[in-house]
């Protein structure tokens, strides 16, 4: 077959018979653009060689018509024929074509949507799922054939827009996010409120912008109207509804609330200073509270958590003011409450003895991931928190990370993390010096330890880290973050090795300045040389290496180890020994690090 040029290559070497006709029908848009070619040349080199003729124009002029006559009928006909069929081939004949359409939909839903977040600032990629209907006829058809594409819906969009994406999500449940900021909210409510029945997620947040500052001044209760809404939209039951999330950022005096929950499916509630005035619902799976006023006490999360037995994630956190200390309970020996599928717990302000009253009447038996964050009015107070529920765990942890003021464990299937804050006193003339590492003592309860990270190790509390090292026979990781000199902590790890980590295995170092970084470390004129700390550690590791206990040391920065180490080692202590990481492996399943879970 002759070539027509590059649009036959397209359906070359196929047996379909559509691409047959299409083979014959280039073919034939070949050939009449070949006549029409001839006819223009003859026309034109007849006009050329008699243009003094007398009927020269004249035969011009009827050559143009003949070829215009012939471009009319034939050619234009055939050639946007031949376009549009070749418009649909190359689309079959495209790479993204090629998939499956229910593949292609997958690529659409991945592309366009958000990173799972719950905050405020999350928003939508519309004007991506409206490019997409731009690319083609076929990208057309499958975008509007997926409904999950448009069933995620901003109520910030135009009602046009909004009722355009309904009506392709094709009756499934919505996923809605509402933007509460300007006075014009009533399209949108109405929306929320005719559909609400059909929403399986809704988040709202009321933003503090000028406008509604502007309005509260002026008399206008947004909260107020809100709650009209709601009140509104809670008149049938919310069948539908699995998630709900209220944010409410205003700082203009009102409060976003709610005061009825006819939602008998919901599983996850997020109230970032949002009030709560109605029973939680028994279906109820995911519960978090970030409080604004008043502040949450111990026995309200004690509350939430006899309401909901079905809870496997409950966060408390406080950011605007302490919680308040109201336990009157002295039952010594209270009943304890078993709440068997928890396995995520977050308490964050609260004063230590509300804490220790709420761990007092708990039992949870699934707990994968605990973090709590306690209030203490001195140094005394700080310890790790005594409670036969934890106990057990800490039993079984394998790996520790211990700072002056919190430490993590973990034996790889959970991990729990006990924090202080010291609440500041004005007339307090206490020493914090007399108290260096508070957390301390807690070590030696930690009974099947193999690795341990210490950071912001103390100097002036090295007899008892020696004391608690002695306690430790079955730790094969070591990390130390220091800001002074490592020699009296390597030399007394080498004098007593016999007794002290006799079975070590890992060495990590890290030297930091009172500025924070090694990269400054040397404007402290107290602190030792690059050189000077490069020999402590090779050292260390010779006399390690030398009685049968092979040392592998690292370091966190690649700047860390002069470019002389090389020089500096023995032929005990080879350079293979000595290795830079971005990450300390302090605990044994570094995944829980990883995913933020501390």
């Amino acid at each position: 077959m002759a070539s027509h040029g590059p649009s036959q290559s397209l359906v070359q070497s196929s047996d379909n018979p559509s691409d047959k006709a299409l083979e014959l029908l280039i073919d034939e848009l070949g050939d009449v653009t070949k006549t029409l070619r001839r006819i223009k040349d003859h026309g034109l080199a007849t006009w050329r060689s008699s243009m003094a003729a007398p009927d020269a124009l004249g035969s011009l002029r009827e050559t143009l018509s003949q070829v215009s006559r012939l471009y009319n009928e034939v050619v234009h006909p055939s050639f946007s024929s031949t376009i549009s069929i070749i418009g649909q081939q190359s689309n079959v004949y495209t790479r993204a074509a090629r998939l499956p359409e229910e593949l292609l939909s997958e690529v659409f839903m991945y592309s366009t949507q958000p990173l799972p977040d719950k905050r405020p600032e999350r928003q939508l990629c519309t004007e991506l799922r409206t490019r997409i209907l731009l690319v083609c006829k076929h990208w057309r058809h499958v975008a509007e054939n997926t409904a999950k594409l448009w069933n995620h819906i901003s109520l910030t969009e135009t009602n046009r827009m909004i009722q355009r994406y309904i009506l392709l999500s094709r009756n499934l449940p919505l996923r809605i996010d509402w933007k509460i900021s300007h006075l014009n909210n009533d399209p949108a409510s109405h929306v929320l409120i005719h559909h609400i029945q059909n929403v399986k997620e809704l988040n709202i947040a009321m933003e503090n912008d000028d406008e509604r500052v502007g309005v509260y001044h002026l008399g206008y209760d947004l909260a107020g109207w809100f709650h009209q809404v709601w009140q509104r939209c809670s008149e049938k039951p919310a069948v539908q509804l699995e998630s709900l999330s209220i944010w409410d950022h205003g700082e203009d005096g009102s409060q976003l609330r709610i005061d009825t929950l006819n939602t008998p499916r919901l599983k996850t509630l997020n109230l970032f200073r949002g009030a709560l005035d109605a029973p939680l619902p028994t279906s109820l799976q995911r519960f978090a509270s970030n409080s604004g006023s008043p502040a949450v006490t111990c026995r309200d999360v004690l509350s939430v958590l006899a309401a909901c037995p079905e809870l496997t994630s409950c966060a408390f956190t406080d950011h605007f003011g302490w919680p308040l200390n109201e336990n009157t309970d002295t039952n010594i020996n209270p009943q304890a409450l078993v709440i068997s599928s928890l396995r995520e717990l977050i308490l964050d302000s609260f004063i230590k003895p509300d804490i220790l009253w709420l761990l007092d009447r708990i039992s949870l038996p699934s707990l994968e991931k605990l973090v709590i964050v306690a209030l203490a009015r001195q140094y005394e107070e700080i310890d790790m928190l005594s409670s036969h529920e934890l106990e057990v765990y800490r039993a079984r942890a394998t790996s520790l990370r211990i700072s002056p003021q919190a430490l993590t464990y973990s034996d790889g299937s959970f991990l729990h993390s006990v924090s202080f804050q010291v609440l500041p006193r004005m007339d307090s003339d206490e020493d914090r010096s007399t108290i260096p590492y508070p957390m301390l003592p807690c070590v030696s309860r930690f009974v099947s330890l193999e690795r341990l990270l210490i950071q912001r190790y103390l100097p002036r509390a090295q007899p008892q880290w020696l004391d608690v090292f002695s306690t430790l026979p079955h730790l094969i990781f070591l990390g130390v973050t220091i800001s002074d000199s490592p020699s009296e902590l390597l030399l007394a790890l080498n004098r007593d090795q016999c007794s002290l980590l006799p079975h070590l295995k890992y060495f990590h170092l890290e030297v930091e300045s009172v500025y924070g970084s090694y990269s400054s470390y040397e404007l402290d004129s107290d602190a030792p040389r690059r050189e000077d700390l490069t020999e402590m550690v090779v050292e260390f590791s010779r006399i390690r290496h030398s009685n049968g206990k092979a040392l592998q040391v690292s370091c966190p920065r690649s700047d860390w180890w002069p470019p002389d180490m090389s020089n500096s080692h023995s032929e005990e202590a080879k350079p293979s020994n000595f290795t830079i990481v971005d990450e300390i492996e302090w605990c044994r399943d570094s995944d829980w690090v990883k995913r933020g879970l501390w």
